[in-house]
């Protein structure tokens, strides 16, 4: 009996570093196996890759789409929306879905004090579910840094626009270089166009309609900066400033004289600074009312000449503006 414990010992002292030895590879080569793995996974997965505000600032805009393919539910209409190529329409359907998600996170973070209000107010996303025809982003990504100054890219972009010399092309190439000073820019003359529709009656409405259509009209034709005054982009930000700082207090009969002021101002910007309507026969000298029929319009004199033809040859660059006279 002592002779078959002695060899039961003696056989498990020979084996036991063995079976130890190679309990251990089994173990290095396991943890090996796992990192490269697990790092393949992850550059599948893209993990990692954002390390830095810097990296959030540039990869935001991929946020929605990842989240809506990797963490959402299937939705029919997103798949039509991607299937039919409606690009827009369909950044916009992720982005309306995404920001509940992304803005409950901040949410928790500013009830954990990690952010400021302000902090908060900058990282929050709009909704995304209103009229405007593109993808509203948190205010941060419209900030910039000039020589360590925080400022909104919209006025990045006006500065830009007062110190363009060159054609409409290069104007444009130069705001789009960053992509979220386009969208800056987009946004807030989308967003404009909206409020004033929202406050404005038919009357007031139609003058908009009319100020876009012109606006869009010199675009088409590359002539916005023979049409439009440029210089005097200050001048319409310091009015609209003015105006949506009256109509975000509480309504109040002050409030609606100041926020009617406001508006003159801004249209009395608009129509003489910004469009330089240049006075003639056909300005009202003082407040009456000048208005021509179609007929009137067309109707030749004894020369042949018609009114309308007078104000296309004689206002080539401000016609489309003069037609909102």
């Amino acid at each position: 009996m002592c002779n078959d414990n002695h060899n039961a010992l003696t056989i498990l002292s020979l084996w036991a570093p063995v079976v130890s030895i190679y309990l251990l590879d089994i173990y290095v080569f396991y943890t090996l196996f796992s990192a490269v793995y697990g790092f393949l996974l992850g550059a599948r997965d893209r993990l990692g890759e954002i390390r830095s505000v810097e990296a959030v600032h540039k990869l935001f805009e991929k946020f929605p789409e990842a989240f809506m393919d990797k963490l959402h539910i299937g939705i029919p209409k997103r798949n039509l929306l991607r299937s039919s190529g409606q690009e827009a329409e369909l950044n916009k359907f992720d982005a309306a879905r995404f920001a509940p998600f992304w803005n409950e996170i901040i949410q928790n973070l500013r009830e954990e004090d990690y952010l400021s209000n302000f902090e908060k107010d900058l990282l929050r996303m709009p909704k995304n579910s209103g009229l405007l025809p593109m993808v509203q982003w948190p205010l941060f990504l419209l900030v910039s840094k000039v020589e360590q100054i925080e400022c909104f890219q919209i006025f990045l972009a006006r500065d830009i626009a007062l110190e363009c010399k060159d054609s409409q092309d290069e104007l444009w190439f130069r705001i789009s270089r960053d992509e979220y000073m386009k969208y800056a820019v987009q946004e807030c003359y989308h967003s404009l166009k909206v409020i004033l529709t929202s406050i404005l009656e038919k009357e007031g409405c139609m003058w908009v309609e009319r100020i876009d259509e012109a606006i869009k009209e010199s675009i088409r034709k590359k002539i916005v900066q023979t049409n439009l005054q440029l210089s005097k982009l200050p001048l319409v930000f310091s009015r609209i400033t003015a105006l949506t700082g009256v109509l975000k207090e509480r309504e109040s009969p002050e409030l609606r004289k100041g926020a009617v002021k406001a508006m003159q101002d801004l249209e009395d910007v608009i129509r003489h600074d910004v469009l330089t309507l240049d006075m003639s026969v056909f300005t009202p000298y003082y407040s009456e009312i000048v208005l021509y029929s179609l007929a009137e319009l067309q109707k030749k004199n004894e020369d042949g000449i018609s009114i309308l033809f007078y104000l296309q040859k004689i206002f080539p660059g401000l016609f489309p503006f003069l037609l909102m006279l």
